[in-house]
């Protein structure tokens, strides 16, 4: 059997009243907007999995939600092409897992991830002219690295992040 939970509309964040636990699982406090009224669609896939290797399984999750994408431009209409591409890894095992401008304002932020039970190489290239890219830590601080121009090698240990921050200059 599958259960899958949709929407969990709740009208308090937590109570003491609850057949499923004794006592308090967090602050008692109601959330009237939570309810999450009105009609709602929703869409999801399954996939039998067995023999898959996990980056494998990943690849096809990501296939499955492609057509999901944000971008953050000027207050200007800009039209971007449906293939536009930031960054370009090598490695087929290791996924960007978030893109995003960094803490400081200076720049960019990608998150990577290798997906698999085994070490990875890669290059990671970005696609954006002018672009250095620097490896840093988790919280956006510099290793002490020298920027790279335009593209980065990494090795990345089983199933590590890497948070790489790329500058663009010009």
């Amino acid at each position: 059997s599958l259960r899958l939970t949709l929407l969990r509309c709740v009208g308090w964040l937590s109570r003491k009243d609850l057949d499923s636990r004794d006592g308090n699982g967090g602050w008692t406090l109601a959330t009237p907007g939570a309810q999450e009224q009105g009609m709602r669609a929703f869409e999801f896939a399954i996939c039998p999995h067995a023999g898959l290797a996990d980056a494998e399984l990943y690849a096809r999750a990501l296939e499955y939600v492609a057509g999901v994408h944000a971008v953050q431009t000027a207050r200007t209409r800009t039209a971007l092409r449906p293939d536009c591409e930031v960054l370009r890894i090598s490695a087929p095992g290791v996924f960007v897992s978030a893109l995003k401008r960094a803490e400081d304002g200076c720049g960019y932020v990608a998150r990577l991830v290798n997906m698999t039970p085994d070490e990875q190489n890669c290059r990671v290239e970005c696609m954006l002219s002018g672009a250095m890219l620097r490896r840093l830590t988790a919280d956006e601080r510099e290793l002490g690295d020298a920027p790279a121009p335009g593209a980065l090698e990494l090795a990345l240990r089983p199933w590590q992040f890497v948070t790489v921050g790329i500058e663009v200059r010009g």
